[in-house]
């Protein structure tokens, strides 16, 4: 965005306060700082140059950019790109926290992040005992507010697993597994790949692909996104394939906003709605009713809301979420800076899923499905969560 560009979408924003209704944090905090119109104004300090207060990295950091407020708003403000590029700004007035910087740079080093999964995922055989979740619960004195879930982390990501590829009579599409996919989920890799062959598409998985580069952008660190996507970019002309899927609605809505490709991406959701002739499902044991979470990637970021495919596939077993699109609180690195007020997002999010009486929350982001468990266990809601691709057959 230019700045006369910016300067416009600044001037959209007439404080009506319709994001006041919407905006979960705002819900938690109560403070006019802590809406979309407060952080518009902020934005448009920042813009201009002004020097600003040290309330003003909490101010801009606890946005979950869930994008419920551009949903509402009249003028169409993009809310979630201004804080984006004011994060960005802020920079320069005031240093990025140091753990930031680390972060950035390990989600830009594919090699870096192996080695770390390495011994993550021998700490991981320190699960927490018997009735908690399947990961880490983690409280760091003096930097968490609250204790930080992590899922088990495995040995070797799931790209260097994968061996080449397969041919396919529907063409060839390029599997990116995004960060929490490879390194925390593989069973969902394996779905994905299921997926793919029962349908007949070729698929390649390359083993040189980075961070799709959202969590770079979400923090303001633009340089590092733009880095990262032109490595990504690399990868994706070297494999020549006919369209891009992958089950992380974080990593489409990216590829399909800031890549400006030439060739289809596709969310697992749309390759599942596509198809749903040619597919059927089948529930863990012991569960009956099944709810729905849409999460704001793929909802809000892609416009797709794909609950008559849900319905369709879950049929009785369905129990319908009361909000299913209302952000679960993870919001990247805010359910670490700000652990606390993450959780209590989440904490009403588990609260909606207990009421429908579900014992399993699927959704469509590995990221939910992260802070979806972890809520649900903050609050004793005996249900579990998973990717919608985990009970396709």
């Amino acid at each position: 965005m230019n700045e006369e560009d910016l300067g416009k979408a600044l001037s959209l924003c007439v404080r009506c306060g319709r994001c006041r209704g919407v905006c979960p944090t705002f819900e938690v905090m109560g403070s006019e700082t802590a809406v979309a119109r407060g952080r518009v104004v902020l934005a448009q300090h920042l813009a201009e140059g002004d020097s600003l207060t040290p309330a003003a990295p909490e101010i801009l950091n606890t946005c979950l950019l869930c994008m419920a407020c551009e949903e509402v708003c009249t003028n169409k403000v993009p809310v979630a790109e201004l804080v984006q590029l004011a994060r960005h700004r802020l920079h320069h007035q005031m240093r990025p926290q140091r753990w930031k910087n680390a972060l950035s740079w390990v989600l830009s080093h594919p090699k870096a992040m192996d080695l770390l999964g390495t011994a993550g995922g021998l700490a991981s055989q320190l699960a927490p005992s018997e009735g908690e979740p399947r990961g880490l619960l983690l409280r760091i004195p003096g930097f968490l507010e609250e204790n930080l879930f992590l899922p088990p982390i495995s040995s070797r990501p799931f790209r260097l697993r994968e061996e080449g590829g397969r041919e396919g009579n529907r063409g060839k599409v390029l599997v990116f597994l995004g960060c929490l996919v490879d390194h925390c989920y593989p069973e969902t890799a394996e779905a994905t790949i299921r997926l793919l062959e029962g349908l007949g598409y070729g698929y390649t998985v390359p083993e040189e692909q980075y961070c799709c580069g959202h969590p770079h952008m979400a923090m303001g660190f633009t340089e590092d996104a733009k880095r990262i996507i032109e490595r990504n970019l690399r990868v994706f002309r070297g494999e020549e394939p006919d369209a891009i899927v992958t089950p992380c609605a974080s990593c489409a809505s990216t590829l399909k906003r800031e890549y400006h490709l030439s060739i289809p991406v596709l969310d697992t959701m749309e390759l599942i709605t596509r198809h749903l002739d040619q597919l059927s499902v089948t529930l863990p044991q012991g569960v009956e009713r099944v709810t729905w979470h849409t999460p704001c990637h793929l909802g809000r970021g892609q416009g797709i809301y794909p609950m008559p495919a849900v319905e369709r596939l879950l049929g009785h077993h369905l129990a319908h979420l009361k909000d299913h699109d209302r952000c679960c609180g993870f919001g990247g690195t805010l359910s670490v800076e700000f652990s606390g007020l993450s959780l209590q997002v989440g904490r009403e999010k588990a609260e909606r899923i207990r009421e429908t009486g579900a014992e399993l929350v699927l959704t469509d982001c590995p990221a939910c499905i992260m802070q979806l468990q972890h809520s649900l266990f903050d609050r004793g809601v005996p249900a579990r969560a998973d990717h919608i691709l985990n009970i396709l057959c």
